[in-house]
């Protein structure tokens, strides 16, 4: 879990040698002073969003301020995702109307500001990960009142969904894996605000690709998100249902296992990666 004192007090020497007051930087973030002070003294933590703009508005990296790391360089972004949309489509396409279009086109695809976008396929590594996490969540859940789903579209807008709609908000995502606990979250073929949401990362995710996903899954009401890097198998897990001091565990697969904040005893095993990518992946 993240030290609030190490980010307190780098968030401390960032302002200071920015040469800007508590206010002012409470102002760009939209809190006031007294909070940027408790989190430079170590008394409270901030948000995901929060600790977003915090990194764009110091450029530095999120491992710098949370003290995972001395290097306070940004990641260098790999290659943005190929998606585009395939087609042009017409604007605003409704809901219903690309549902239909997602189950007659070939590959996976998502509604973004009402066009059809088509996704990347994940890398072997990608894929055997999802595999993993698919069957191991399928045993902890078996009997129990919530349900892991892979591959399935949520909704992904502020506004309500209902048959009345304003079609220009319809947004779509398509997480590697979900979890949702009622049958009131299942409406016309999406699940609104599932309980936990696992995103595996491929090279072709752009760390701002990444940190708006974050986002968006907060915004969105998710109450537990997975992190996991294809390529370095570094993971992260995010509790947000302390919003002010969200809860963190950070580690590497090959090394650590995965272990849910909000299902207790939901524990997943992914040390045997590099042994399948040294025997059976030829990319």
């Amino acid at each position: 879990m993240s030290d609030t004192n190490v980010l307190g007090r780098r968030l401390l020497e960032l302002r200071k040698k920015r040469g800007i007051s508590q206010s002012e930087l409470g102002q760009f973030l939209g809190v006031s002073a007294t909070q940027i002070g408790d989190i430079e003294h170590g008394h409270s933590a901030t948000t995901l969003q929060r600790l977003i703009q915090l990194c764009s508005y110091f450029d530095v990296s999120s491992d710098y301020l949370l003290g995972l790391s001395d290097d306070m360089r940004p990641r260098t972004p790999v290659q943005m995702s190929s998606a585009v949309p395939e087609l042009e489509p017409a604007p605003w396409m409704p809901l219903k109307e690309f549902q239909d279009f997602a189950d007659t086109h070939d590959g996976s695809w998502e509604l973004i500001e009402g066009a059809p976008v088509k996704m990347d396929s994940g890398s072997d590594a990608h894929q055997w990960l999802c595999t993993q996490l698919a069957a191991q969540f399928a045993l902890f859940f078996a009997g129990k009142a919530c349900v892991p789903l892979i591959e399935k579209d949520i909704w992904a807008s502020a506004e309500k969904l209902t048959d009345t709609r304003d079609k220009r908000k319809d947004a779509t995502r398509k997480p590697d894996l979900l979890v949702y606990c009622s049958k009131a979250q299942s409406v016309h073929n999406l699940i609104v605000k599932p309980e936990l949401v696992v995103e595996v990362w491929s090279p072709c995710n752009s760390n701002p690709e990444r940190a708006g996903k974050q986002a968006l899954y907060q915004a969105l009401g998710v109450k537990e998100l997975w992190l996991i890097d294809s390529v370095t198998k570094d993971f992260t897990i995010l509790s947000f249902e302390n919003l002010h001091i969200p809860k963190i565990q950070i580690g590497n697969a090959e090394k650590d296992r995965l272990k849910s904040f909000l299902f207790p005893g939901l524990s997943v095993d992914l040390s045997g990666l590099q042994n399948y990518l040294d025997q059976f992946s030829g990319s």
